[in-house]
């Protein structure tokens, strides 16, 4: 198992040998996972950051694959999951100090361009988290 710490995305980068870009932020969102003593549901959080990055970046590939015939089906899977993120990020932040909480609203939740870019690239940070996390499972 792991523990929930800032410990465990340094861990995440040295073995993945690339920076978190949104490290602060998801260092934060740890914290709240371990206040609330969640692992469980961090990793469920992980797990449908690494899907929705899985597609999107099918979604963006299929107007060069032709054998991607349903996009419709996709973008709505990337909607219904990152309603799932957005849930899951407002429910969290909720142990977190009300600046924090209000920095991640502003920064993830709102319905602009700049939140869902950084919402995409906490996603990105999700998805290199949960490859670490399966790497310590099968290490164990």
């Amino acid at each position: 198992m792991f523990q929930l710490s800032k410990k465990l995305l340094e861990d995440c980068e040295i073995y993945l040998s690339k920076k978190i870009r949104q490290k602060e932020d998801l260092s934060e969102i740890v914290e709240a996972y371990s206040i609330i003593n969640d692992t469980k549901s961090f990793e469920k959080f992980c797990f449908t950051g690494k899907y929705v990055n899985g597609l999107i970046r099918v979604a963006a590939g299929a107007v060069n694959n032709p054998e991607v015939t349903n996009l419709e089906q996709i973008k709505k899977d990337i909607s219904e999951n990152l309603e799932k993120i957005n849930s899951e990020l407002t429910r969290v932040s909720n142990y977190l100090s009300a600046g924090t909480r209000e920095r991640i609203e502003n920064k993830y939740l709102k319905l602009t361009p700049e939140s869902f870019q950084n919402l995409k690239l906490l996603v990105e940070d999700l998805d290199d988290v949960k490859k670490y996390l399966n790497h310590l499972k099968r290490n164990n």
